[in-house]
């Protein structure tokens, strides 16, 4: 199971220079299928891909969620509050996934 979450909160961009910030949160696991190291090749292509089609910059960054039900949702609140993410994919993990889903209703 793969989740995507789209959150548009960005702090507005005072730079001259458009750009998508896309960040990800995932586990560092490597025995997880859907672990950092086997994810951000697939992200870095996507991104790469898009670039060509646009002229707007990426900016991607990742997190280790530890597969953790305290730190992963933190990490997903905190970039949500801080407006620093144009884009958030994930969380990957059931663990977090599922507090961070119960707040989205808020």
């Amino acid at each position: 199971m793969i989740s995507t979450t789209v959150w548009s909160n960005k702090a507005q961009n005072l730079d001259k220079t458009p750009h998508t910030d896309l960040q990800f949160l995932a586990p560092g696991d490597e025995n997880l299928p859907f672990a950092l190291h086997k994810v951000v090749p697939a992200v870095l292509y996507a991104v790469q891909t898009l670039t060509r089609l646009k002229t707007d910059a990426m900016e991607v960054l990742h997190r280790d969620t530890e597969c953790s039900s305290t730190y992963g949702p933190l990490y997903a609140f905190e970039l949500y509050n801080s407006g620093l993410a144009d884009v958030l994919l994930g969380p990957l993990c059931p663990y977090v996934l599922a507090p961070v889903a119960r707040y989205s209703s808020v």
